[in-house]
């Protein structure tokens, strides 16, 4: 997960801000409809984005190279209550 070069908060006329925690709330949200309790995890590609997880509650795991996080189950439900709160909407066409 990384944003676009015209998404980086650096950038002056960013114009989807805050889009990368939507996405994680997105794959959280998946997560809960398949049975998984929220559970998702990922590496972090860069130093800049692991201090990023952390304040978003993830918590890292001490046996990978490179870091590897996970959001367990109460912390992903908080972050859908944060940043979804009415939930993922799936439109079938």
């Amino acid at each position: 997960m990384e944003a676009a070069p015209q998404n980086k908060s650096s950038n002056p006329n960013q114009v989807y801000a805050g889009i990368g925690k939507n996405l994680l709330c997105f794959a959280i949200d998946v997560s809960f409809q398949c049975n998984y309790d929220g559970y998702i995890g990922l590496f972090a590609k860069k130093n800049k984005n692991e201090e990023y997880y952390r304040k978003l509650w993830a918590i890292q795991s001490m046996y990978s190279i490179p870091p590897y996080y996970y959001f367990p189950t109460d912390k992903s439900a908080k972050l859908i209550k944060n940043y979804l709160p009415g939930g993922v909407r799936w439109c079938h066409g």
